[in-house]
């Protein structure tokens, strides 16, 4: 590992397999890595220990580091605001470990610009079919929970190329390899990269035809995918969103 600690952050959309990752990758190296805790108002789910899962806060002390700009990155997601503060980096840091961070793409903009060194990956799972299955399978989410999900994911592939680097998620050990190699040993060898962005535009024109299929026939199942049809207004906006996509990035 690097002798001096860095800042690494994951984003992927719902159903990407990050949490998966990320869990593996601090099991097998809790002595080079540490897990940035954010702050949170969302009351704790069960099972879940102040300090370990989240540092669960009220509105009004979320607000006072607002205020105070302790936060390197923050969000309102869900009616629920999420940070991560510079204190919580130093801290791991001090540990001379990486910190790895679990951010959406609105964290990893900030990020970007208020804290040095950062790399960012983006986590792409194989299609949207794959990521469906995935939180399906979950069984706590309801189908309109489901399409804000799917919603949030359109929004997060669009923006790929912001990242320094992206990486397929759909063989689970594989992934696992690359992100080691990437922040244990140092060398960012993501595989196809232009696959990545080949498959997020994929996923793109499936998920906006999904959603668009849901919208002209709201009395179908919430998740089903049989012949859907993307609207003209559609088919433009992924017209620009697969031109942002071919944006320049960092190859493996």
């Amino acid at each position: 590992m690097r002798h001096q600690p860095k800042s690494f952050a994951l984003i992927a959309p719902s159903g990407g397999g990050k949490s998966s990752l990320i869990k593996a990758l601090l099991h097998r190296h809790a002595e080079h890595l540490a897990l940035s805790v954010s702050h949170t108002t969302r009351p704790p789910r069960a099972g879940e220990q102040q300090g370990e899962h989240y540092y669960f806060c009220s509105q009004d002390e979320f607000q006072h580091h607002l205020e105070q700009q302790h936060f390197v990155e923050w969000a309102q997601v869900h009616h629920h605001s999420y940070g991560t503060t510079f204190a919580e980096i130093r801290r791991i840091h001090n540990l001379r470990k990486n910190v790895v961070l679990d951010v959406d793409i609105q964290g990893w903009h900030q990020l970007k610009t208020r804290l040095s060194p950062v790399e960012s990956v983006f986590i792409v799972p194989p299609s949207f079919a794959e990521m469906r299955r995935r939180l399906i399978a979950r069984g706590s989410e309801s189908p309109a929970h489901l399409t804000r999900r799917y919603e949030s994911s359109l929004a997060e592939l669009a923006q790929l190329s912001t990242c320094s680097y992206c990486m397929m998620n759909d063989e689970f050990a594989d992934a696992l390899a690359q992100l080691e190699r990437w922040i244990i040993h140092g060398s960012a060898t993501f595989a196809e990269p232009s696959r990545c962005q080949h498959v997020a535009m994929q996923m793109m024109r499936d998920i906006s035809a999904y959603l668009a299929s849901q919208s002209e026939v709201p009395t179908q199942g919430q998740d089903n995918l049989q012949n859907p049809r993307p609207t003209s207004d559609q088919k433009s906006n992924s017209h620009l969103r697969d031109e942002g996509l071919r944006q320049p990035m960092k190859g493996g």
